[in-house]
């Protein structure tokens, strides 16, 4: 009786130190991505097939057992990316900057001021365009979880 005991305390034991050494193991990834293939208000010429790397890029994560989140077309607004340290409106913790990958495939510009910038499909707190500057994202905020970002366009970052 006292060797099952010892035996079930050494596993115990064992499940814990496991748990501890390896965190991530009960938790799947999550792959997010956004896109846009005709633009609202903010103008852009439209891409029909803008959307289909982001989503291949998606899918591929899933078949590798990461789970997926995107938002598309209309949805994508300049508070889903902005950091809320950044703008009182921001709102990127549930929404881009929750998932531990990110794509966003917009028409880009760039400019020595603040570097990358992305179109929005309409504009939206006086908005249209997300620079880089405006996105802190992962654990550097505070509030993410984001540990690679891809901003896909035709001046990617």
């Amino acid at each position: 009786m006292q060797k099952k005991i010892r035996t079930l305390i050494c596993v115990s034991c064992l499940c814990a130190i496991g748990l501890v050494l390896l965190p991530n193991a009960g938790h799947a990834a999550s792959a997010r991505s956004s896109s846009i293939t005709s633009w609202g208000d903010c103008g852009g010429g439209a891409r029909s097939w803008w959307d289909d790397m982001c989503m291949r890029w998606r899918k591929k994560m899933g078949d590798k057992g990461w789970s997926q989140w995107w938002r598309n077309y209309e949805l994508v607004t300049i508070e889903r990316y902005v950091d809320p340290d950044m703008a009182p409106w921001g709102n990127d913790k549930f929404n881009f900057d929750g998932g531990d990958a990110a794509l966003i495939c917009t028409h880009g510009s760039s400019s020595a001021e603040s570097g990358w910038a992305g179109t929005m499909h309409h504009r939206s707190n006086g908005e249209c365009n997300l620079d880089a500057n405006q996105m802190t994202v992962g654990k550097y905020n505070g509030n993410g979880t984001s540990r690679f970002l891809h901003l896909s366009s035709c001046n990617s970052g």
